[in-house]
């Protein structure tokens, strides 16, 4: 192991108040005027560590290393606290934009939401009588398609043309009714004005609720969205009871967090 390394330069004593009359920008200015210089001396200086030290195997290497670990944080924080003073100006002109802006698009997004839930009440009315039509249809499909069927038998049996063009007549009066039938499936249920370029309707998805948890587990248990959830509520169960503690189906397990 090298012995002949320069450990960094312990940084500067903190920087003197400034008061607070100037700008965050020149505050930040002010206290870290060469922190990019600082930051090559710091890195380069670990490079050394890194090439030159290798394995830590001794208490005088370590209290050093740790000098330098502390140094590479107070220097983070010191860059951190200049990175948040230059934002403030920014983050103080977003905040006014958003003040300008946001209670106009809230009023507007409110009046959509209002005027949304008074027309669903009319598209749903719209959706049920569609569903009834449809069912009326349905039905009336399927009495056409029973007759329609007695006459194929009866044609069978007849072995006549007057038979079999009444058969074939009441197939194409099932076969429209089935149609029909189809058209209003297809129909849509919404509405548009003439300000819209296309129909609003109610908006469905398919989701799914859990009725049986074991079952449900089972369907799942190989997913490793499943695993990556369980191991998360172990984890939290075992950092609030901070100690080892029984966990069915877990190992409860000290690890190094930095």
């Amino acid at each position: 192991m090298a012995d002949d390394f320069s450990d960094p330069v312990l940084p500067d004593s903190a920087p003197p108040d400034h008061g607070k009359n100037i700008s965050p920008e020149q505050e930040a200015a002010l206290a870290f005027p060469d922190w990019e210089t600082r930051t090559d001396e710091l890195i380069e200086a670990a490079d050394v560590w890194l090439k030159e030290v290798g394995e830590i195997d001794t208490d005088e290497h370590a209290n050093r290393c740790d000098s330098f670990l502390t140094q590479l944080q107070e220097h983070w924080r010191t860059v951190e606290a200049g990175r948040k003073a230059e934002k403030v100006p920014h983050d103080d002109a977003g905040k006014a934009v958003q003040a300008k802006y946001v209670p106009v698009l809230d009023r507007i997004k409110k009046a959509g939401e209002l005027l949304k839930g008074n027309l669903k009440g009319f598209l749903r009315k719209k959706e049920a009588e569609k569903a009834e039509a449809e069912r009326v249809a349905r039905l009336a499909a399927q009495a056409e398609q029973r007759i329609a069927n007695e006459a194929a038998r009866k044609a069978a049996e007849a072995e006549t043309v007057d038979a079999v063009v009444e058969a074939e007549a009441a197939q194409k009066q099932a076969d429209a009714k089935r149609a029909e039938a189809g058209r209003i499936e297809r129909s849509s249920a919404g509405v548009k004005g003439d300000y819209s370029k296309k129909a609003r309707t109610i908006r469905k998805v398919w989701t799914a609720g859990v009725t049986d948890l074991d079952k449900a587990y089972k369907h799942y248990r190989d997913r490793e969205e499943v695993r990556e959830c369980l191991t998360k509520l172990a984890a939290a169960d075992a950092r609030a009871a901070g100690k080892e503690i029984d966990i069915p189906g877990c190992r409860v397990y000290q690890k190094e967090s930095g």
